[in-house]
């Protein structure tokens, strides 16, 4: 808790540092420009500590009295018939027209000028260093300035990263999904089908140089709707680099543009697994007496052990060498089926078009309290019964922001499975109710309702063999060919066995559920399904599967850092231009829909990404800031009139007509502007918050 409240006060004192920055931009700017300085005030609201030259500190304003000394010095010029520039240059000489301020509320800040207020265009002023009296282009140098001062800063907070170092996840392929975009990438010139596989190194996106794993999941996320993104790759093994075409599809649990491949996983245990007697910072050496180089070395083992037990060595972090072993489980097949959403291809595991039931495979924060536990296996979920991971995710999805019944099956202290009722479950506004869910394949031989269609990689759709079965939800196979199973993944191997033999015909002995009573079960019955070549053809080609996969290891980081000042100047440069494009990039693509507001976040929401940035080290933090700084500018330079530049364009009209943009037309846009600022700020910040909490 202190080093969250510590981070967090970092994260507020550099956001401050931030804001300080760009005002001191234009406040150089305007003494540069002879333009008196009435207050330059670092954050909002009532003034905590306030300095002025010749008065000293305090801990309220000290204009009343600044303006009280103006008032009599002008009665005394008018009296003597001084000049009035005379007069305010002997007045400034004892007190300063300028006071500095710390207020209350840390976000934000200003510098005031005299004859200039963003939100009253009609506060003018005829004085000779008044604001409108200086020339047009001068006054476009003091709007810009803190602008500029930004990127500088952003660029000198990149150099001071990269000469320093930070951590990285590399750019590494590691896991790819069965069914996604990277799995039907092709080659640019041949058009021939080439996926992105395990150990495959990203070298460029679209022709940009990528140094990390984020800025390939940037360059996807980023790109234009039904538009693939170019990836040069370095396959181990290729003679030469190849160049992929991938086309981006909507992620359903981030609503951004992905791929479907995670970032390569190091050899390293990230979390003790009790299971397996692993602490963390276990290292893997090998698997069955082959060197590891990744976390995902398990996983190829077990893709080509046809179900043969697998070594896998370990270093504990004492030193202690320790075998693991491992047996393999059938692997089940994959398809797309009809999503959560309108128009959206959801991936599922089958087997002949029969899939397990929704499972939950841990709870999140924002689930916790709602009676939901690990290891639940759903029995209904509103009026579906026996639902699989696709259908249930459906139902709860269409109750968004109301709440669905839950039925589950849940393990007592015995090991045996009891009914617990879950009724009224809060669903979140983005049809949530928070936990991550899987299916009940590898627990319970219990069945879904048959997949009616099930589509390929290619889009192309086919009718599985069971699809016409009598078989019906919350059947449980229970035997295959009279060969006892006990899971889903039993049948799976069993289902295997009997391909490889060349058999057509499988005799599945099941019990069908009884009414009223989600876990009794019938008597056994036998249903026979003939297997179809294209399903034959499939499950002669499924791997294995091991307990211990990719997941329990730590992702695979690498240290970006400069050779020399010289090369930390150039990606100082690089990396601010390109954030700088990648901001005026999310406005278009929220215009365009692949992004959505929820994407974007609020002062709340930057606080509490900073802290976990922050958590990270004082390095990541100055990354952070930077990123934060450069975006400043950006939003700073928008074309709206509260901002600067919008207020830049009313000087760009003034200097070309050589008169001013009316008052009206500015007091009108200036509350359009002002509503349109407002309205953002409300709904970021109710995002950030029932992000925060959960709801």
């Amino acid at each position: 808790m202190l080093g969250t409240a510590f981070d967090l006060l970092l994260v507020i004192l550099g956001f401050g540092f931030i804001v300080f920055i760009h005002e001191l931009g234009h406040f150089l700017a305007a003494r540069w420009a002879g333009i008196r300085v009435l207050a330059f005030a670092v954050g909002f609201g009532p003034s905590v500590l306030t300095y002025r030259k010749g008065v000293g500190f305090k801990n309220t304003t000290s204009e009343p009295q600044y303006l009280q000394q103006l008032r009599n010095s002008m009665d005394a010029a008018v009296t003597a018939q001084t000049p009035e520039a005379q007069a305010l240059a002997q007045l400034h000489r004892r007190i300063s027209p300028t006071e500095y301020r710390l207020n209350i509320l840390p976000f934000g800040g200003y510098v005031k000028m005299l004859g200039q207020e963003d939100l009253n265009p009609t506060a003018t002023s005829a004085a000779p260093d008044s604001y409108q009296t200086c020339s047009p282009w001068k006054r476009m140098v003091v709007i810009s300035a803190g602008v500029v001062m930004n990127i500088i800063l952003a660029a000198i907070l990149f150099i001071i990263v990269m000469m320093v170092g930070r951590q990285v996840d590399a750019p590494t392929v590691g896991y790819v999904e069965a069914t996604s975009p990277a799995m039907r990438a092709v080659d640019v010139g041949t058009g021939a089908s080439i996926p992105l596989q395990t150990g495959d190194r990203i070298l460029t996106a679209d022709g940009k140089e990528v140094r990390a794993f984020d800025d390939v999941m940037l360059a996807v996320a980023m790109s234009k709707k039904n538009e693939a993104v170019t990836l040069q790759v370095e396959r181990p093994g290729a003679p030469s680099t190849l160049n992929l075409r991938v086309q981006p599809e909507e992620n359903l649990s981030t609503g951004l543009l992905a791929a479907g491949f995670t970032p390569v996983n190091s050899t390293k245990i990230a979390f003790e697994l009790p299971m397996f007697d692993l602490p963390k910072g276990s290292m893997l050496l090998s698997v069955n007496g082959k060197p590891a180089s990744d976390g995902h070395a398990i996983d190829t083992a077990a893709h080509a052990s046809s179900g043969e037990p697998l070594i896998a060595k370990f270093s504990l972090p004492d030193g202690t060498p320790k075998d693991v072993t491992l047996t393999p489980v059938a692997e089940l097949q994959r398809g797309l089926v009809a999503g959560t959403t309108k128009d959206a291809l959801t991936p599922i595991e089958h087997l002949l078009g029969l899939s397990g039931v929704l499972r939950v495979a841990g709870v999140r924060a924002e689930g916790s309290g709602k009676g939901i536990k690990a290891g639940d296996v759903v029995l209904k979920v509103g009026t579906i019964e026996f639902p699989s991971t696709v259908t249930g995710t459906r139902e709860i999805r269409s109750r968004k922001g109301s709440t669905v019944d839950l039925t589950v099956a849940r393990k007592n202290e015995a090991g045996a499975y009891t009914i617990v009722q879950l009724p009224a479950v809060k669903v979140d506004r983005d049809g949530r109710v928070g936990f991550d869910a899987s299916d009940s394949s590898e627990h319970l031989p219990i069945i879904a309702a048959p997949l009616a269609v099930i589509m390929n990689a290619k889009m192309e759709s086919r009718v599985p063999s069971a699809a016409s079965s009598n078989v019906t939800a919350g059947s449980s196979i229970v035997a295959v060919n009279s060969d006892a199973t006990a899971t889903l993944r039993d049948v799976a191997l069993r289902v295997r066995q009997a391909v490889q033999r060349g058999e057509t015909n499988l005799a599945l002995t099941i019990r069908r559920p009884v009414a009223g009573d989600l876990l009794a079960q019938g008597p056994d019955e036998v249903v026979t399904i003939a297997i179809s070549p294209e399903d034959a053809e499939q499950i002669k080609s499924l791997a294995w599967t091991a307990d211990l996969s990719w997941q329990a290891f730590e992702i695979q980081q690498q240290t970006m850092k400069a050779s020399n000042p010289l090369e930390a100047l150039h990606f100082g440069y690089d990396e601010t231009k390109r954030v700088m494009g990648m901001t005026y990039l999310t406005f278009a693509r929220l215009a365009q829909g692949t992004v959505k507001i929820e994407h974007l976040k609020g002062p709340i929401g930057i606080a509490h990404l900073g802290t976990l940035v922050a958590d990270r080290g004082f390095i990541w933090l100055l990354f952070f800031l930077a990123l934060i700084s450069v975006n400043l500018a950006v939003i700073n330079f928008l074309p709206l009139p509260i901002v600067d530049g919008g207020q830049f364009l009313f000087l760009l009209y003034e200097a070309i007509r050589g008169k001013p943009v009316p008052v009206g037309f500015q007091n009108g846009v200036t509350m359009v502007g002002l509503v349109l600022i407002a309205g953002m700020f409300l709904v970021v910040t109710f995002n950030d918050v029932r992000n925060l909490l959960g709801i």
